[in-house]
């Protein structure tokens, strides 16, 4: 068994990501919502399964967290 954590990292077009069935169907599993903020003022959301590893994904990437939802 692999203690390997996994994030959900979306990098293709919103217009197909709101197509993408496969995509949703994985995003409603997750049990956290994080709203990040790129250093040039982007806001994106990460999803995952436990917060303090979206956390370490965020500081690793020089992201500012805003908000941490549970789902």
């Amino acid at each position: 068994m692999t203690d390997k954590k996994k994030i959900l990292d979306v990098r293709f077009p919103k217009d197909q990501q709101e197509k993408s069935k496969e995509l949703i169907k994985g995003l409603k599993q997750k049990k956290y919502q994080v709203d990040i903020e790129y250093p040039d003022g982007k806001v994106r959301f990460m999803y995952g399964d436990d917060p303090v590893v979206l956390e370490m994904y965020a500081k690793a990437h020089g992201l500012k967290i805003l908000k941490v939802s549970k789902l």
